[in-house]
């Protein structure tokens, strides 16, 4: 099917756009962006390809994952009002500091992006955000420690990139981060003990690095559900018999699914969230 015209030059006050999963091919209309009244557009899931277009500053939810676009973000960092960005599968190129301009970002997912390039340290400027992930891309250098200063940062995913360096032990700060995922890295040293003051911490995949010495005590004190570091998966209650250099295998086996159904799950409930109209009052 094709992207229906109609809905990219007329009604202008339409706030809510859903063709989410639908299998629709050819490119996105430039003159969407005159939809000035648009809050919530969600296009993810087609076959959308061709440039982005620019979207209509007004714009509070924009999806468009699972598509194939190209182009890069200036077509969407002036939208100032933006709380969450799902463009996983489409760009290139690097991760541009002028995203940090989004001060009100609440959800960011890039994922196999195919983008370069480091982290900028300047998104720690970002203090709305709760989910970043730039997972499956070729991002290098280090992890930044963002000063500590993404306070209400829930989920962080790193993983399948090529990031070197130590974990920073900044990130025993963000009081309110739960899931850490920086598998399949270059990160070397070892697992600070720093990460152990997360009180939130539900869920630690580290594994695929090259870290060093044994998982700190303080972290095996912790109530962690899902904890893996290189190809030992094992629970918080067996922590201390294992050190980073010992293989689990029997534990993978009985942990594995578990943690696979736990992403499922929390990805599945953030999609269902995202699929509900704004509720919107007179």
């Amino acid at each position: 099917a094709q992207y229906p015209v109609s809905l990219a030059i007329s009604p202008h006050g339409v706030r809510y756009i859903d063709l989410s999963n639908n299998m629709l091919t050819g490119s996105i209309f430039h003159t969407v962006e005159y939809l000035d009244k648009l809050e919530v557009l969600r296009l993810n899931d087609n076959m959308f390809e061709g440039a982005i277009p620019k979207f209509p500053a007004n714009c509070k939810t924009l999806e468009l994952h699972g598509n194939d676009l190209s182009g890069d973000f200036d077509n969407i960092v002036h939208i100032r009002s933006l709380e969450v960005l799902s463009v996983s599968g489409n760009f290139g190129g690097t991760l541009p500091s002028k995203l940090a301009r989004m001060k009100k970002l609440q959800y960011l997912a890039l994922n196999n992006c195919s983008l370069s390039g480091t982290i900028p340290s300047i998104f720690e400027n970002m203090k709305e955000l709760v989910h970043f992930s730039v997972t499956d891309n070729k991002l290098v250098g280090s992890i930044p420690s963002f000063g500590g200063k993404l306070s209400i940062l829930t989920h962080l995913f790193l993983d399948d990139n090529k990031l070197i360096g130590t974990i920073p032990t900044e990130l025993g700060d963000m009081n309110y981060l739960s899931i850490f995922t920086a598998e399949n890295n270059n990160l070397i040293g070892s697992i600070p003990s720093e990460l152990a003051r997360l009180k939130m911490l539900n869920t630690l995949l580290l594994s695929g690095n090259n870290f060093e010495g044994s998982i700190p005590d303080e972290l095996c004190m912790r109530d962690i559900d899902m904890l893996r570091i290189d190809t030992t998966i094992i629970s918080s209650d067996f922590c201390t018999s294992y050190n980073t250099n010992v293989s689990g295998t029997a534990k993978k086996k009985m942990f594995t699914k578990s943690i696979i159904e736990a992403h499922h799950h929390l990805f599945q409930a953030e999609a269902r969230r995202q699929r509900e109209p704004p509720n919107y009052h007179g």
